[in-house]
């Protein structure tokens, strides 16, 4: 989750262009999957724990541009748990989980579709479209997220994204038990985050 607390500096207000900064994503948070079959929808969630981590980076104070250094998203593939045994079979077969273990995404950079306030002081809820390559199943595929921030506590941020993609684009085949429950090509990733942050020691 490396890339996610940069756009805590924004609501901070900090002013300066290097970034250093420690965080460790909330056990309140959500992330997800869902999907609709030919007969029904499913949803699966991600039930992976997140250590703390340091993130450096650059941020034009000016116009408030993020830019990141290695800065990658990694889910564990075999963590969505779709609350059914058979389901999560399928589903962790079909992302080719035992040759390619994580869902990734790799943040190039950030932009803000408002106007940061003097100082950088953004305030409530505001919006960020992100650059973003998304690699599912070994196949990766650029592609844009508009994410919305909030500083909840002094201490915490929130970060609620959501991202319609074509399973086929990535290779993935959800298995059809005996041809007669078709899975819909469509699903959308769904992030809602609760972020801890600190300054380093």
């Amino acid at each position: 989750m490396k890339w996610l607390l940069f756009f805590c500096l924004l609501l901070l207000g900090d002013n300066q262009h290097q970034i250093d900064i420690i965080y460790q994503i909330d056990a309140s948070s959500k992330l997800s999957l869902n999907g609709k079959t030919s007969i029904n929808t499913y949803e699966c969630f991600c039930k992976d724990e997140f250590q703390p981590v340091a993130l450096k980076g650059l941020w034009n104070k000016d116009n408030g541009v993020l830019i990141f250094n290695n800065a990658f998203l990694n889910i564990k593939a075999e963590k969505l748990s779709c609350k059914n045994r058979l389901m999560n079979r399928d589903m962790h077969k079909a992302l080719k989980a035992e040759t390619y273990p994580y869902i990734q995404m790799h943040l190039l950079d950030v932009t803000p579709l408002t106007k940061p306030l003097p100082g950088g002081e953004v305030k409530g809820w505001n919006n960020y479209i992100a650059n973003v390559i998304l690699t599912i199943a070994g196949i990766p595929k650029r592609t844009q997220l508009r994410i919305q921030a909030h500083k909840a506590s002094p201490t915490m941020y929130r970060f609620i994204a959501s991202k319609e993609l074509l399973m086929s684009e990535f290779d993935v085949k959800p298995k059809t038990p005996f041809g007669l429950v078709k899975v819909e090509d469509q699903v959308t990733i769904n992030f809602d985050l609760c972020i801890n942050v600190r300054e380093p020691n």
